[in-house]
Formats: structure tokens, sequence, C-alpha cells
């Protein structure tokens, strides 16, 4: 039995370094299903997955494996890995979309960002103010400051929102708060 896991095992490893990338997860699933206490073939087949960006089955394999082996650091580390790749690959989907002026689907691809973050949100603001709806971009940029409330840009997109409704007061109290937290000269000028 050790040689056919071997076997097996090499066979997978090879397949993946081959870019054949269907072959090596059905192997890595037939060593996993004759050894199921071998991390590694848990994290090469999340791998596999991953490279196909079907981070579904990457996330599902590496929670199981987790769930199997809840100290192993490498596992971990590439449900880390895993998860920040699935979200670069998420965001840059939806800034494809938005750079194509296609702001109803890069809104509905920045919207299946979970958990949210920064730079999804900020895609969402600009996705709504694409498309006119000046409100719900302002909710979505004041969401987007409470995790980042350093950003000096932020206030300054919701200035702008607000000047453009024609909010004097709340425009210059974000306007304010711009040029406080960035020293945009750009801004002071229109105060």
């Amino acid at each position: 039995m050790a040689i056919l896991f071997r076997v097996l095992g090499g066979t997978a490893y090879k397949f993946n370094k081959e870019n054949k990338t269907t072959d090596a997860i059905n192997a890595y699933k037939t060593y996993i299903e004759l050894n199921k206490n071998n991390p590694d073939a848990y994290v090469n087949l999340a791998i596999c997955y991953a490279s196909r960006n079907d981070y579904t089955n990457a996330s599902l394999v590496l929670n199981t494996a987790k769930t199997k082996f809840p100290n192993n650091t490498l596992i971990a580390k590439t449900i880390k890995e895993v998860n920040e790749d699935n979200l670069s690959t998420s965001l840059n989907v939806a800034s494809e979309s938005f750079e194509n002026k296609d702001y109803k689907k890069a809104l509905s691809q920045y919207l299946t960002i979970n958990p949210p973050t920064k730079d999804s949100l900020l895609g969402i603001a600009a996705c709504y103010q694409g498309l006119e709806d000046l409100q719900n971009a302002i909710e979505y940029y004041k969401k987007a400051e409470k995790i980042a409330p350093n950003d000096g840009e932020i206030p300054y997109y919701i200035g702008y929102l607000y000047s453009e409704q024609q909010k004097w007061i709340e425009a210059e109290g974000y306007l304010r708060k711009s040029v406080k937290l960035k020293d945009n000269s750009d801004v002071k000028n229109l105060l």
C-alpha cells in the first residue's frame, strides 16, 4: 500500500508540474480517498483548484484539512494565500468591468467580495457614482471610510458628491476632513 501511495502522490505532483490540472486534481482526490492522513495532499489539491480560479473548491478542501489537522501551519498559510489570491482576482475582474464602463457588472462583482474590503467598498461606491446613484455612492464611501479612517482621499470623494447634490455644509465638512488628513492644495482651493 505504501508503494501505491508514493506512486499516486508522485503522479499527482507530476501532473501538477506539467500544468495538467484536471489530471492532478483527480490524482490528488484519489490519493486522499486512500490516505486521508497526509495534509500535503490536501494543500496540493487546493492549490490545483486555486490555479484554475476555483476558490470555492480550494476553500472547501482547505477547511476539511484544517478540521483534520488544526495545528498544521502549512494549511493555515495556504488558506491565507488562497484567500488573498481570491480577493485579488475578484478585485481585478471587477476593476476590468469598471474600466470598461460596465458599472452594473462591476457592481455585482464587487458586491460578491466578502468580507468587504476598503478596495471593494471604494469600487462599489465608484460604480454607484458611475450609475449616477449618488446617495448609494456616498453610503459606500462612508463604509470604506470606517475601514480606513486615515485615508484623506475618501472624505474628498464624499465631499465632492455632497457638492454635486448642492449640500454645501456636508461637502465643506468632508472636504475639510480631507485636507486635515492629507495636505491637498486642490481641496484647499475649493474651500
